[in-house]
């Protein structure tokens, strides 16, 4: 076989080695295509995400604040139930003591009445 006809084979076989090579490459690159497109999919998704994620943690410390928000008001009126409970405590503990002395000055008046009236018989 002369020299320039293994010369063309030769030639035919690196053109055969370069075409695989580009259709390698070419595969590559649709696979780097793909894969950036997946990426850039689930960025997008991880985005959306941290939004939701986000508006779900300002909700939930909204309803927290509303829910301190209730329980000072609550807090206000246990206080103020209190007040008023130990008002009518110390205006219940002043009639009774009143009383008290009512009753001691009739046993004091019915004490002198007995006696007056053993005294006359």
């Amino acid at each position: 076989m002369p020299e320039y006809e293994q010369e063309i084979i030769k030639i035919g076989v690196d053109t055969g080695k370069i075409r695989d090579l580009e259709l390698r490459a070419h595969k590559m690159l649709q696979q780097e295509s793909f894969i950036k497109h997946q990426i850039q999919k689930q960025r997008e998704s991880f985005e959306d995400m941290k939004v939701e994620e986000s508006e779900k943690y300002d909700k939930l410390m909204l309803e927290f604040d509303e829910t301190i928000t209730e329980m000072q008001m609550v807090d206000k009126q246990i206080e103020e139930c209190d007040l008023l409970y130990k008002e009518e405590f110390l205006r219940t503990q002043s009639s009774i003591l009143e009383a008290t002395h009512k009753v001691k000055s009739l046993d004091i008046s019915i004490d002198k009445l007995l006696n007056s009236s053993t005294a006359y018989s």
